[in-house]
């Protein structure tokens, strides 16, 4: 059975009328994606979930802030509902609204709606493709030692040089030459500068 787990988490700050209570109840009716058979809502960003929708009222708390973060960099599709208003000035807020995955209500009939509606057809949308790919610590700690005395290091210092002036780097080669321990080793000094190494293997 493929189990897709949503975070639901609220603001500290509690919503009035008992609008969180019917929140959370509507939360558990949700569609999962079409690829998945049921959808398990959980209340926490432990362990990592498939999606975070967060609900907010008033700024970003340090504990919200610390969850939409930690889901951003482990690349956890996020979503928004706002309470009354979105926070002015707030740099996670405003990223969902350019990307319209934000979207606001002022009463429970209201948030009710969005969940039916906005957040389904958000779910829904969410392509298997881009669940799990290897990533973050785990992936890293599956390298093991990196051995790069087992590469060419003129390649892999040209590497160094061309992702610093690009911000990207194509590696080609014979099979063997060492294109994938590059890569990894790239990975690895990337983790240092606080970015999610992922590692997508095509068929292609």
């Amino acid at each position: 059975m493929n189990r897709f787990t949503l975070s639901v988490v609220f603001e500290s700050r509690e919503l009035p009328g008992g609008v969180q209570d019917i929140l959370k109840t509507d939360a558990e009716l949700l569609i999962p994606p079409r690829w998945a058979d049921e959808v398990q809502v959980s209340r926490s960003d432990t362990p990592i979930p498939d999606a975070l929708l967060l609900v907010i009222k008033g700024s970003l708390s340090p504990e919200l802030r610390s969850i939409y973060y930690n889901c951003f960099r482990h690349a956890v599709p996020i979503a928004g509902i706002c309470f009354k208003n979105e926070p002015e000035d707030d740099n996670a807020v405003q990223d969902l609204l350019d990307n319209n995955l934000c979207w606001t209500f002022s009463s429970a009939n209201e948030g009710r709606e969005l969940l039916r509606n906005e957040v389904q057809d958000w779910l829904r949308s969410l392509n298997r493709e881009s669940f799990p790919y290897p990533q973050g610590d785990e992936l890293l700690q599956s390298y093991g030692d990196i051995d790069v005395l087992t590469v060419d290091l003129d390649s892999l210092e040209k590497a160094r040089e061309v992702i610093k002036r690009r911000g990207f780097v194509c590696l080609s080669g014979s099979l063997g030459a060492g294109k994938t321990t590059i890569a990894r080793k790239l990975l690895v000094e990337a983790s240092g500068d606080n970015l999610n190494p992922i590692e997508v293997i095509t068929r292609d």
